[in-house]
C-alpha cells in the first residue's frame, strides 16, 4: 500500500506544480495539520486538485462552480459540446476565414474539457477506498485509475481496461426514458432538454447501483 500511497503522492505533486506554475494556482491545504494523517492529507490534496482543474475550465466557459463534481463535470461537457457542434452555423455557408474561426473555437473548447476528463476519472475516489478495505480488487481498480490518468497526461488515447482476471457481472435493467417524448421541449429550449435528460439518467443510473 505504500507503494501505491508513494504513487499518488507524487502524481497530485506533479499535478499541484502544473496548476501552480501555468495556471497561478496554489493548492494549498493549510486546514490539515502537519502530523495528519498521510490519507487524510491526500484525500485534501486530491479535493482541491479537483476543484482547482474545474475552475480553470469553468472559468474558460463563464460557468460559475456549482453542484458536486459530478453535475459540474456534465456542465462543462455540454459547453463544450455546444461549441464544438455548432448548430447555430451552416457551415457550408461559411466563409474559409469564419469556418476557421470556428474550428479554433471548437480546439480552444476541446483543449479546455481535457481539464474535466482528469477531474471525471477521479470523481468516486475519496483517497481512503483502498486503505479501508485493501482487496486485490480495489488495488488494481485504483492503479487503472492512475493509468487512465497517465495516458491522459501524455495525450494518447483512452485505452480499453486490462483484464486482470475473472470477473462476474449483475446486470439491472431500469425502466426506459423515452427521449422521443421530449422533442417538443428539446425544440423550445434544446439546452434545457439536454441538461434535463442528463440529470434524469443520471439520476436512473445511480438508482441502479444502490
Amino acid at each position: 500500500y505504500q507503494r501505491l500511497l508513494s504513487l499518488g503522492e507524487t502524481l497530485l505533486t506533479q499535478m499541484e506544480s502544473y496548476y501552480d506554475k501555468y495556471y497561478g494556482r496554489s493548492l494549498v491545504t493549510s486546514d490539515l495539520p502537519a502530523d495528519a494523517d498521510p490519507n487524510a492529507r491526500l484525500a485534501a490534496r486530491l479535493k482541491s486538485l479537483l476543484d482547482t482543474a474545474l475552475k480553470v475550465a469553468e472559468e474558460f466557459f463563464a460557468i460559475a462552480p456549482k453542484g458536486s463534481l459530478t453535475d459540474r463535470c456534465r456542465r462543462l461537457e455540454q459547453a463544450g459540446w455546444e461549441r464544438i457542434f455548432r448548430e447555430d452555423l451552416n457551415l457550408e455557408a461559411l466563409s474559409p476565414a469564419e469556418r476557421g474561426l470556428a474550428d479554433r473555437i471548437a480546439e480552444e473548447a476541446d483543449l479546455r474539457i481535457w481539464h474535466m476528463r482528469l477531474v471525471e476519472n477521479f470523481v468516486s475516489v475519496t483517497g481512503r477506498y483502498v486503505i479501508e478495505k485493501p482487496t486485490a480488487e480495489r488495488f488494481a481498480e485504483t492503479l487503472l485509475l492512475l493509468r487512465n490518468m497517465v495516458n491522459r497526461l501524455k495525450g494518447e488515447a483512452p485505452t480499453p481496461p486490462l483484464r486482470l482476471g475473472p470477473r462476474r457481472v449483475v446486470m439491472t435493467v431500469g425502466t426506459p426514458l423515452s427521449v422521443s417524448d421530449r422533442a417538443e421541449q428539446y425544440r423550445a429550449n434544446r439546452r434545457e432538454a439536454v441538461s434535463q435528460l442528463t440529470q434524469d439518467l443520471q439520476a436512473a443510473m445511480e438508482g441502479l447501483i444502490r
